[in-house]
């Protein structure tokens, strides 16, 4: 459009006047195009704005705000070519969270403005964690726990499994806050592997190894093994224990001789499946009582009785005599007894000992005399009334029927007086004759 003005009928200096007339404005025409709505932290990022159609003076201004408040720097480039009306935007995001993008033209608002745009961290494995009881282990029938914390991962998918003995129900839970809530329900004991992946990629320590028991019950032990049944002195008697089943818990064994005087010693052997080696040696021949407890628990079976054989076969030594057959005893008068032990040695040796308890509990020694023939001659001298137990052992090992049960009482037996001595054979007169008594 041309202006031309006049004074006084002339035409005043610079005129006519050139002037640009422009369209009526119309933002409803301005485009706004790739501009995507989720975005990564740190990448570049660009969209175009079309103002064609949209008349006006063409003033187009841009203004995006970090979710701090901050304006971002972007870069506003018209494109030549074919599309001069397009303009390219450029920025890069530097925070997490959520922008706004504020697109004006010729100072009005367009349609949709601010647009918001949602920037997250590139997924990141490395930054999530997972903790909680259930990565280490659990109870059987239990559901096993734990959380997953994504904060400061970025945005990526979860993956999750659980691979075991049976297959594991899972469920998860969405706290809405960056972490989520997982559970399993193991139903078998036994080594579970806890699989989390971020982005198919393992976070750190994954696979997690828990280890599942069942919840303690000392009556689902069970026991088995020729320990059992029959054990000999000096022996490693075993016993197999398998608690897979009783849940978590202490196993011991207590092996003790019915006598009261000897206890054997004992270990247990953990073999790190839910199984047990256990063992005893007896130190004594005898009738032993077991206790197998776990978790200080009595186990189904126990307290059990078994049978210990000598480390020896004394079952062909003979023992007799007046101290061992109760004829005759008397307070106070020794008394013996012979050990024929020929089926073992025939030379003799240290083999043979034997004692005597007495009825208050006191000990009373004998003495033994080896005969270096394979059979010993044994004295003793009681001191009580009463019944007395007369031990004898071969190589720590009781003879058969030891302890004998012998009784003591009051009273002598003139037919074990002997006397002897040359006053006996022939006597001078008028001179002292000797000879003499013995009554042990």
């Amino acid at each position: 459009m041309v202006i031309i003005i006049t004074f006084g009928g002339d035409v005043i200096p610079k005129s006519p006047f050139a002037v640009g007339v422009a369209a009526p404005l119309d933002v409803t025409k301005v485009q706004v195009n790739n501009l995507d709505g989720r975005v990564e932290v740190g990448q570049d990022q660009e969209f175009v704005v079309g103002t064609k159609g949209a008349g006006g003076q063409g003033k187009l201004e841009v203004k995006i705000s970090s979710p701090s408040g901050k304006l971002v720097p972007c870069v506003l480039e018209a494109q030549s070519g074919k599309r001069p009306e397009n303009s390219t935007v450029k920025y890069i995001p530097k925070e997490e969270g959520l922008y706004a993008v504020e697109v004006n033209y010729d100072g009005h608002p367009i349609p949709g403005s601010p647009f918001p745009v949602e920037a997250t961290l590139p997924p990141d494995p490395s930054k999530v964690k997972a903790f909680g009881p259930g990565l280490k282990g659990g109870l059987v029938g239990n559901p096993a726990e734990f959380t997953i914390d994504t904060k400061g991962a970025g945005t990526g998918g979860l993956g999750l499994t659980v691979e075991g003995p049976t297959e594991a129900k899972i469920e998860c839970s969405d706290n809405g806050d960056g972490t989520c809530s997982v559970s399993y329900l193991p139903t078998e004991p036994g080594e579970y592997l806890v699989n989390i992946l971020f982005e198919e990629t393992h976070i750190p320590g994954s696979p997690f190894h828990s280890d599942v028991n069942c919840p303690f019950d000392p009556t689902k032990v069970v026991a088995s093994g020729s320990g059992l049944k029959r054990a000999k002195v000096g022996e490693v008697s075993v016993v197999n224990v398998d608690c897979s089943r009783a849940g978590p818990g202490q196993l011991t064994l207590d092996a003790a001789s019915d006598s009261g005087n000897n206890k054997a010693k004992t270990e247990v052997i953990d073999n790190k499946d839910g199984t047990y080696t256990v063992t005893y040696v007896p130190l004594t021949a005898g009738m032993y009582t077991l206790l197998l407890k776990y978790g200080g628990k009595a186990t189904p079976g126990f307290p059990a009785k078994v049978m210990v054989d000598p480390a020896v076969d004394t079952s062909r030594i003979q023992v007799f005599g007046p101290g061992v057959e109760g004829q005759a005893l008397f307070r106070e008068a020794t008394t013996e007894f012979t050990v024929d032990a020929r089926s073992l040695t025939k030379k003799g040796g240290d083999h043979i000992k034997a004692q005597v308890r007495n009825p208050s509990g006191a000990m009373t020694d004998c003495m033994v005399t080896d005969k270096a023939d394979g059979t010993y001659g044994i004295e003793y001298t009681p001191f009580e009334n009463g019944v007395h137990a007369v031990e004898v052992l071969y190589d720590e090992s009781p003879v058969p029927k030891s302890p004998f049960q012998v009784g003591v009482e009051e009273g002598c037996d003139p037919t074990r007086v002997l006397a002897k001595g040359p006053g006996l054979q022939e006597a001078i007169t008028e001179a002292p004759n000797n000879f003499s008594i013995i009554t042990r």
